[in-house]
């Protein structure tokens, strides 16, 4: 795989996350269907769900423009963390970007969250949920031969949700059928890596086929991450420059 950027959103779609602003003023209004550029990229740190534009990811020339800089730079591999269709994951668009950057380019599946995905796939049963999966996997996802090669992100927030409970359980499912890895996204200020590898675990999921996601902010944690690390998963470091 060589050098290998494990944890990307090549595409992505977080529309329903958007906001009016919470305030009257003129600049506020005007952030709402700007572009987003280097000159409001500060702005947009502190409130990144204001900006229409910068709720989605959808631009194939632009990705494959930023992955070529990548690969100029001896990159090999990318992990594509957008799990399905409700979030904006494109098979066919990641097919592309790695046939004209030469990169690999592994693409994820499964379930994000409400409101980018609803009911009908959050309630679905721990079945119907890992049979999705599955199919993803060993047979090609959204109607092509274009097959996931790893869960995730999955995602588990603060508090750990019934909805999301049953997703991850899903997820589990389909990783001890297929075999592949899980990667699971994890609220990274709190600490619920303990709950989730006892839930995951309880599941059947060897852990060393377990990755918790956004570890950056417990960092500086050195007792809470290698009681982690010490039941045998990944912890990933994916946040830099964020």
């Amino acid at each position: 795989m060589g050098l290998t950027l494990t944890h990307e959103h090549l595409f992505n779609i977080v529309t329903p996350w958007w906001h009016p602003p919470y305030d009257d003023s003129a600049r506020s209004k005007e952030l709402v269907d700007e572009k987003v550029s280097i000159t409001n990229i500060w702005e947009l740190r502190h409130d990144p769900f204001l900006n229409k534009d910068n709720c989605a990811l959808d631009d194939i020339e632009s990705a494959i423009a930023e992955v070529k800089r990548f690969a100029a730079q001896g990159g090999r591999t990318i992990l594509e963390a957008c799990a399905d269709k409700g979030n904006g994951r494109d098979p066919e668009g990641l097919a592309r970007i790695s046939r004209e950057s030469g990169l690999n380019v592994v693409m994820g599946s499964g379930i994000f969250l409400d409101p980018v995905h609803g009911p009908e796939h959050l309630d679905g049963s721990v079945r119907e949920i890992a049979d999705r999966i599955v199919r993803d996997v060993t047979v090609g996802a959204q109607g092509t031969n274009i097959r996931a090669g790893f869960i995730g992100e999955i995602f588990v927030g603060q508090p750990f949700t019934n909805r999301e409970r049953n997703s991850l359980a899903g997820a589990c499912l389909a990783q001890r059928e297929t075999g592949v890895p899980i990667q699971i996204h994890m609220p990274g200020w709190y600490r619920l890596g303990d709950e989730v590898l006892d839930f995951v675990a309880a599941q059947g999921v060897p852990m060393q086929s377990v990755v918790l996601c956004h570890s950056n902010p417990s960092g500086d944690d050195y007792e809470y991450q290698t009681r982690l690390l010490k039941r045998g998963i990944y912890l990933q470091y994916d946040m830099i420059g964020m």
